[in-house]
Formats: structure tokens, C-alpha cells, sequence
């Protein structure tokens, strides 16, 4: 393989590794809002006294 191509090779693979980064974090923090949203209602649940485990 040319070295010409395989520095581009090299380039498109670390651009992608880059954005694949950046795409994982953005996920990551979707997810962890997520996450939070989710034990707030939780918690709000489970100080309702009206609420049991069985289940609605």
C-alpha cells in the first residue's frame, strides 16, 4: 500500500475514531439525565404512601 494511502487511511480512521468519541459522550450524558430523571421519580414514588411494590 503507498504510504500516501495509508496516511489517509490513517487520518479517515482517527476522524472517525473522533466522532465516534464524541458521539459516546453525548450518550453518555443523555443517558445520565436519564438516569437521574428516573430515581427522582423513584424516590417520589417511594414516599407516596399510596404506592406499593405489587405494582399499579
Amino acid at each position: 500500500m503507498p504510504e500516501s494511502e495509508n496516511t489517509s487511511l490513517r487520518i479517515q480512521y482517527a476522524e472517525q475514531v473522533a466522532a465516534d468519541l464524541e458521539k459516546n459522550e453525548g450518550e453518555q450524558q443523555r443517558i445520565a439525565a436519564e438516569i437521574e430523571a428516573l430515581q427522582t421519580q423513584l424516590a417520589t414514588l417511594q414516599q407516596d404512601p399510596g404506592h406499593t411494590s405489587a405494582g399499579p
